[in-house]
């Protein structure tokens, strides 16, 4: 199983806001942004837990940087951002309040075709369900691409174009 689907079927399973949650997301969609330092630097974090993050000081004066992670299973302006920064141009919508009905998101792509959605228990863990399923299914769809493309190895383009058509209406 992919790091991305066990993370999903820990948002899947949880309640409400997780810091640990937090972080896990952080931790699997690759660390701290660049941006969480003021100055350039090539430095390594370390998740401490809680959702923060350090690294040493690079100038060794015996104090670590500490960095929190937004709360994205608490704050749904967090878990859009994610999404915006993760799938450029995307747009994601919300479907909250019907009765009866847990809170839906759907992530569709830039010419508006569905590329994930998922129903959880709270708006934001919704948000961010739909958004591991996306990131997870383009792997998959990558991963398809690279077995059509070895494949191709002398065959007719067309067919190629054929069958990476074919998976990418999926």
């Amino acid at each position: 199983m992919s790091n991305l689907k066990a993370l999903r079927e820990r948002v899947e399973s949880a309640t409400g806001p997780d810091r640990q949650l937090d972080g896990a997301i952080v931790l699997a969609l690759g660390g701290p942004p660049e941006t969480a330092l003021p100055f350039q630097a090539d430095v390594a974090w370390t998740y401490r837990g809680g959702g923060e993050w350090f690294t040493p000081s690079p100038r060794s004066i015996g104090l670590d940087i500490v960095w929190k992670c937004p709360p994205y299973t608490a704050s749904i302006d967090a878990a859009v951002a994610l999404v915006s920064a993760q799938l450029p141009g995307h747009s994601v919508t919300l479907c909250t309040g019907r009765e009866g009905r847990l809170p839906w998101a759907s992530i569709t792509n830039p010419s508006g075709r569905l590329v994930a959605d998922a129903e959880e228990a709270t708006a934001t863990l919704s948000v961010l369900a739909a958004l591991l399923a996306a990131l997870d299914g383009r792997r998959d769809l990558l991963a398809d691409l690279a077995g059509v493309a070895r494949l191709a190895e002398g065959v007719d383009a067309g067919r190629v174009l054929l069958a990476a058509r074919v998976l990418h209406a999926r």
